[in-house]
């Protein structure tokens, strides 16, 4: 078996662009940190204004970006946001182990064979995922076979009905190492920033942890 070397963006290779409802970039192999929650994990109305500041402070900051502008981007609406989702509203159904479990289960099935998963977290109401896509498959349609996934598993062993997610995720394409670090640093301080305890949260750290 092949050692995992990390992948990062290089600005001088082809970019793919999507759009869900927040425009989503990705490069071939590059990892990607990605997080995405439960539909009842914010107020719709706090949700609609921060997409609101957001897309209008991308209209000023066309991508690329450099590490400053990242940097600020990070601070104005991916920190918010993560701070919001650490307050712990809503149902909180990952505080589960059987629904924790079912997440994990869910993103290690197809490790190696469709994208390489550098670490994760499952938090009580989102899920925090770095890793790389691999071959041809969409950054989009992996995390759509997930989301899909585990809510439809959800459903038939009545943990939850009716729309489990919210419709679109946050991703952010890894720059250099330090970047790389940075974020699986994160990932693996989330649940102690968050004062979850030992139980209320799964946490996978792969090869390196």
């Amino acid at each position: 078996m092949e050692t995992y070397t990390p992948k990062f963006f290089d600005g001088r290779e082809e970019i793919n662009r999507h759009r869900v409802r927040l425009p989503h970039w990705e490069q071939k192999e590059v990892l990607q940190f990605v997080t995405w929650n439960l539909g009842d994990a914010l107020p719709v109305a706090a949700i609609k204004r921060l997409k609101f500041q957001r897309e209008r402070w991308m209209k000023m900051h066309p991508k690329p970006w450099d590490a400053d502008t990242e940097s600020e981007y990070e601070k104005r609406f991916s920190d918010r946001w993560d701070r919001w989702l650490d307050c712990g509203r809503g149902s909180c159904l990952l505080k589960k182990r059987k629904a924790s479990l079912l997440v994990a289960n869910t993103l290690l099935h197809f490790h190696i064979a469709r994208y390489h998963l550098d670490s994760f977290v499952v938090m009580p109401n989102h899920v925090h995922v770095l890793f790389s896509p691999l071959g041809e498959m969409p950054l989009e349609k992996i995390i759509h076979s997930w989301k899909s996934y585990s809510s439809h598993e959800m459903s038939q062993s009545g943990m939850w009905q009716g729309r489990l997610w919210m419709k679109d995720y946050w991703d952010r394409m890894i720059r250099n190492m330090d970047h790389y670090r940075h974020v699986r640093n994160y990932i693996r301080n989330n649940p102690l920033k968050a004062n979850l305890k030992e139980g209320e949260y799964l946490l996978w750290m792969g090869e390196e942890g």
